[in-house]
């Protein structure tokens, strides 16, 4: 059987109505990655577009789903455990192929930053409503590294209608473009810099033909920054974006200034002297997964930063993007508070005079940026919603993208329930 006639379906049709889900949002037969005990047995089925999946049953009651890279959880109540099927095929939506355009916007200070707009590449005609999500990365990324997270904002909803990342100045591809600039003495990475580009994408691409979609903004670590002080480029009560996802963000007030974990001491002191260049992709790839941070990675994360966070020299090998000179840049001169200190007026104005929903997101383990300073920053301020993300750290991006996707998916059902009331 498949799609709406299939066992799996039907179990979490049943699992939705019971209340298992627990407000999970339903999405075919996928749902949140919830936690499930030792495995019993395991069956393997074949589903169409040759998408091979592996169903381990599960004394909880229900089933775990291994499809390629991307864990899929169903957990029933334990009294419906004898209603499951030890075997069952179904239609099983794969991740969307994606239609990827390339702009470039540019500061009044000459700085160009590269930037991506993804929509789902399909034959359904584009909605005029809907959901548009404008994303930062944090220090040492890159624009792409969103696109696991954009295609499962995508599978959860035909609502979420189009996505657009960027590379800070000093990152990904924009760094190419900046060269002159970005290596000349005294440059410093600004996060009102990468705020100017956020709001340069928003008023000449997503603007223009935006009707009635609402536009989300979501900014990691140092991204996170940027995305708060894009508020600085409106007059008060006049901010567009329908809500702010912060994740992981590098903001505190002044108060905690100073306060660093040994992980972060460690990186500050290690970038500068990192590996920055292979004699290919695939033996960069060997290197960067034995290794942490990468070797924590979501291996889909991981091959994305090999394919589009290097780039190819005229010498035959590769190299990063980011170098680690630039890098290293941003964690001298107490750079990283400045940045981070920065933003704590424009969130004053966001949850103030703008009354705009912000969204706090951190990783359940806090091992980059310490509790003290995370604590400061919820203790200023009262969120929309303040949570923890299952499944890493500080690079929460990067280790569980789904789960990320998963949470980030949430503020819009928060922002249909501020809708109706």
């Amino acid at each position: 059987m498949t799609g709406y006639d299939s066992p799996t379906y039907q179990m979490a049709v049943a699992m939705r109505n019971t209340g298992a889900l627990d407000g999970a949002s339903l999405i075919w037969n996928r749902t949140f990655v919830m936690n499930v005990n030792h495995m019993l047995n395991k069956c393997t089925v074949t589903y169409q577009r040759t998408a091979v999946v592996t169903i381990w049953r599960v004394d909880n009651g229900g089933l775990l789903g291994i499809v390629g890279n991307r864990t899929l959880c169903l957990k029933a109540q334990s009294s419906m455990a004898g209603r499951l099927p030890s075997k069952m095929a179904t239609t099983l939506p794969t991740s969307p192929a994606l239609k990827i355009d390339e702009f470039i916007v540019e500061n009044a200070s000459g700085l160009r930053a590269s930037v991506k707009r993804y929509r789902p590449d399909t034959s359904i005609t584009p909605s005029h409503t809907g959901y548009i999500w404008l994303f930062a990365h944090g220090i040492g990324s890159h624009k792409e590294q969103w696109e696991v997270t954009i295609r499962r904002l995508f599978l959860h909803s035909s609502r979420c209608v189009e996505a657009w990342s960027l590379d800070a100045h000093n990152h990904g591809s924009s760094a190419a473009l900046n060269t002159r600039i970005i290596e000349a003495d005294g440059f410093e990475y600004v996060a009102m810099e990468n705020a100017e580009a956020l709001f340069a994408i928003y008023k000449q691409h997503i603007a223009p033909t935006q009707g009635k979609k609402r536009v989300i903004i979501v900014g990691h670590s140092a991204g996170a920054a940027a995305a708060a002080l894009t508020s600085m480029f409106f007059k008060p009560g006049t901010y567009p974006f329908a809500a702010v996802g912060l994740v992981d963000p590098g903001i505190w007030p002044e108060s905690v200034i100073g306060e660093e974990t040994p992980t972060y001491k460690m990186a500050a002191k290690s970038i500068p002297f990192r590996k920055a260049s292979w004699a290919s992709r695939s033996e960069a790839k060997k290197y960067l997964s034995s290794r942490p941070p990468w070797s924590g990675w979501d291996k889909r994360v991981l091959d994305i930063y090999a394919k589009d966070g290097l780039k190819d020299e005229a010498s035959g090998v590769v190299t990063l993007k980011c170098s680690p000179k630039q890098e290293a840049a941003i964690y001298e001169n107490s750079l990283v508070d400045r940045n981070g200190t920065s933003a704590i007026p424009a969130l004053k104005k966001l949850l103030g005079q703008d009354k705009a929903p912000v969204h706090l997101f951190y990783g359940e383990r806090s091992d980059f940026f310490p509790r003290i300073k995370q604590d400061a920053l919820t203790e200023m301020f009262r969120f929309t919603s303040v949570s923890r993300i299952p499944g890493g750290g500080h690079l929460i991006v990067q280790e569980a993208p789904d789960a990320v996707g998963d949470v980030l998916f949430r503020i819009i059902a928060s922002l249909e329930k501020r809708t109706k009331l």
